[in-house]
């Protein structure tokens, strides 16, 4: 059964092969009716980096997301952070078995700690991330809780658990290029350049939108939002991005 999933989304928690739920990051996933972004930072040491957009939707009854902007995908100049699936293998890390962080590494049975797989197993390409392959869940309600399933490269399977922020989640728009993309869903956006292809670099950031007006909470990169916001305009579309039509 397929439902409408636009929105403005912060995980809760993640749990990979059935591991007690547990949180590294802190994670927004806007979603219009048919494009998306997702920005992650860490609030702990073992979490990581993470960031990608491009379109989503249904493909039966499965949720289908591409990522042709991503932190990891052409022109990085080093992998970073992997994000398989719409999970990331720093949800994976060993030793990162929910609050208790020096536990067993819920990737491997019987494991002893956080250095059971060595310290390069869980390296960022270890999990076969391909930055060209969609990403494919299942998503299902739970209450108010929209409920991600899924498997990572390897046969690692992982629930994510998303709740809605609040605001109209048809109050959306979004604008996109092959080196930029914006979305906003209600008081939430995402701004994303990805320069690498010209020699420059990645920066995205997630801001809110208060009485104060729309201030950063969250961003990788270049902190200058204003030269971002050009780029995005300029590169993607002749409006600015606030201008656009919902889609």
């Amino acid at each position: 059964m397929t439902f409408p999933v636009q929105g403005a989304w912060t995980r809760q928690s993640v749990s990979i092969n059935g591991s007690e739920p547990f949180e590294l990051q802190r994670v927004y996933w806007l979603q219009t009716t048919s494009v998306y972004a997702d920005l992650r930072v860490p609030f702990h040491p073992a979490g990581g980096t993470a960031c990608f957009a491009g379109r989503s939707g249904w493909d039966g009854d499965r949720y289908v997301w591409s990522h042709p902007l991503d932190l990891i995908g052409p022109g990085a100049a080093s992998p970073g952070h992997a994000s398989p699936g719409h999970a990331s293998p720093d949800d994976a890390s060993p030793g990162s078995d929910g609050p208790n962080f020096d536990g067993p590494n819920p990737l491997v049975p019987g494991s002893d700690g956080p250095n059971a797989l060595g310290p390069n197993a869980l390296g960022p390409n270890a999990l076969g991330r391909d930055a060209f392959r969609d990403d494919i869940g299942e998503l299902i309600w739970n209450g108010d809780r929209l409920i991600e399933r899924g498997t990572l490269p390897g046969g690692i399977a992982y629930e994510e658990i998303w709740v809605r922020l609040p605001g109209d989640p048809r109050d959306s728009e979004a604008v996109e290029a092959p080196t930029a993309c914006h979305v906003r869903v209600g008081n939430y956006a995402i701004t994303i350049v990805d320069t690498r292809p010209d020699g420059g670099s990645f920066n995205a950031c997630y801001r809110v939108r208060t009485t104060h007006g729309w201030e950063i909470s969250a961003a990788i990169g270049d902190l200058d939002v204003g030269a971002m916001d050009l780029r995005c305009a300029h590169t993607a579309n002749p409006l600015h991005p606030t201008q656009l039509q919902p889609r």
